[in-house]
């Protein structure tokens, strides 16, 4: 169920690239209601299929997820909260290397800019 080292989420789910919400919906309740953990106490692999399929269900439910995947962006493990906390650690990052730049320039005798 892996197309170019990631999840393919239709496949996980059983579904076509058109699936309406309604589908998904369907299909989704279909493998968590088979794979459910309470279901299989003792089986790992469904556990697996059952996190696979939560997942790509709310990856596909989700219409600008659903848009980032058909396109091919790597949507990471946690989605869009996980973008915004890795661009903001980013621009600090950035900002506190700036701020060290300008430091070191100032003590070591150059002209700030």
């Amino acid at each position: 169920m892996t197309e170019q080292g990631r999840t393919n989420y239709y496949a996980v789910l059983g579904v076509g690239r058109e699936a309406t919400p309604e589908e998904l919906r369907r299909a989704y309740r279909a493998v968590a209601f088979t794979c459910h953990p309470d279901r299989n106490p003792d089986n790992p692999e469904a556990m697996q299929r059952f996190k696979a399929a939560s997942e790509a269900y709310q990856v596909l439910t989700d219409p600008e997820r659903r848009v980032r995947f058909d396109r091919g962006d790597d949507l990471g493990l946690f989605g869009a909260s996980a973008a915004r906390e890795v661009a903001r650690r980013r621009v600090e990052r950035a900002v506190l290397d700036h701020l060290r730049n300008l430091r070191s320039s100032t003590t070591a005798g150059g002209t700030s800019p």
